[in-house]
């Protein structure tokens, strides 16, 4: 008599998780465990690091961090991918926002990095209305929360992000 596979439960994986407790303290660093097929650790010849805040409460969420980290790609190294995450909006009524950290290998200053990033946001259909107070829904953003060079402070950028 042949024995009748066992059913087994498939766990359906959600596109995006909502985190228990957003952890206040982030480092950059240990990249041992990220050796990628020549042995080499992704952005071992770094010159800085950050990390990038990536989030959208656009319908095509999903899509839209795809999107961004592919337009970050061509002008950075993606070290590393965080899981996809889902908050509720802040400050004002508006769908869940999809959030994504990444942190990248940047051989340029911090200015030109935040540059770069705005650029993304633009190329995903972000538009900046000036004279806005407050918070608003977003197709997508972007901003530098942490630094290896430390701190930073002008009139653009300020990092760790408020």
């Amino acid at each position: 008599m042949l024995a009748s596979p066992t059913p087994r439960r498939i766990r359906k994986k959600s596109a995006a998780r909502t985190p228990k407790k957003l952890e206040k303290n982030i480092f950059i660093g240990d990249l041992s465990s990220s050796m990628n097929q020549s042995n080499r650790i992704p952005g071992e010849h770094c010159q800085n690091r950050a990390l990038l805040l990536l989030g959208s409460n656009s319908e095509d969420a999903v899509d839209a961090l795809a999107r961004a980290r592919g337009f970050l790609a061509e002008v950075t190294e993606v070290v590393h991918e965080g899981s996809i995450w889902r908050t509720a909006a802040w400050g004002f009524k508006a769908p869940d926002f999809l959030n994504q950290v990444l942190e990248v290998c940047w051989e340029g200053d911090l200015e030109l990095l935040m540059t770069r990033a705005l650029e993304v946001e633009k190329r995903r259909g972000r538009v900046r209305h000036s004279g806005v107070t407050g918070y608003e829904s977003r197709r997508m953003d972007i901003d530098v929360i942490l630094w290896s060079a430390g701190e930073y402070h002008s009139d653009s950028v300020t990092v760790p992000h408020p």
